[in-house]
């Protein structure tokens, strides 16, 4: 039986699918880069400027932000205040505030 080379007969569209999903199956391995990465897409999306940071503009709960990633709310706290305390982001009246977005996205990278 002739072995085949799997990669070779994918195009570069595919194989950027592939990459992108093995990165969020990395990602998947460390509670805490999956709250960041979710914080940023989030902030980049539906946050407003606010002292040369970004801030979601909805609030989102410990309890939503573990049913969006399919972790426990105890996982997403502990993240959270972890996040909190390496200056990564901040709570401000209830609502997600990142200092600096492009730090905690090289933060939550997966490699």
């Amino acid at each position: 039986m002739e072995t085949k080379n799997t990669w070779k007969t994918y195009n570069d569209e595919q194989l950027k699918a592939v990459d992108t999903f093995a990165d969020e199956y990395r990602s998947f391995l460390d509670a805490g880069k999956r709250v960041a990465r979710f914080l940023v897409s989030q902030a980049e999306y539906y946050g407003r400027p606010e002292d040369g940071g970004l801030c979601l503009t909805v609030r989102l709960t410990h309890q939503q932000l573990a049913d969006f990633l399919g972790i426990s709310r105890v996982a997403v706290s502990q993240c959270v205040r972890g996040l909190e305390k390496q200056g990564l982001m901040e709570k401000r009246e209830g609502r997600f505030f990142l200092p600096n977005p492009a730090a905690l996205r090289e933060w939550s990278s997966p490699l």
